[in-house]
């Protein structure tokens, strides 16, 4: 089960021969996210650079992640910034992770501010994006801003997909 992968991770990376590298610590922090151990993925990332490793957008992303399936939207927001912080650009796949956390929150301000900061930061949205902050503003009763959302998907360069 999930939750057991997340207590080998930990063991396996406890016991390496070597010094656990970037991409051992980002399998770690993903199990973490899937056993639900946000507070562990966090911790970890934390680690990384007392271990000499600086966390790449993956590491972050899979952070965001566990803190957002968590519910945990504020942490995940401040890995988030975190992230900026250190110098890492998030791509696509970081800025939709995030925004779909405001969705699930009905967070429609933050995930809208996070759609403009991806076209600020020229990371292409695809659908998932705009349909995830679509969402947020479903949940935050905002329907005008999400007809809006929807019309002005038409004036990005892609094409609404099957999510819209």
């Amino acid at each position: 089960t999930a939750c057991d992968r997340w207590q080998v991770a930990l063991h396996l990376l406890a016991t390496m021969r070597r010094a656990p590298d970037v991409i051992s610590f980002n399998a770690a922090i993903y199990a973490y996210d899937k056993g639900q151990q946000w507070q562990v993925a966090l911790r970890l990332l934390s680690a990384m650079p007392r271990a000499k490793l600086a966390p790449n957008g993956v590491t972050y992303t899979s952070v965001i992640a566990a803190c957002s399936s968590a519910g945990q939207w504020q942490v995940a927001v401040a890995v988030f910034d975190r992230m900026f912080d250190m110098g890492c650009a998030p791509d696509q796949v970081c800025f939709n992770t995030l925004i779909s956390a405001c969705g699930k929150e009905g967070l429609w301000q933050l995930a809208s501010s996070l759609l403009r900061s991806m076209l600020k930061a020229q990371v292409l949205p695809d659908d998932f994006s705009c349909s995830a902050c679509i969402s947020a503003c479903e949940g935050g009763n905002q329907w005008e801003m999400a007809l809006a959302l929807l019309t002005n998907m038409l004036q990005i360069p892609f094409e609404p997909g099957e999510i819209s």
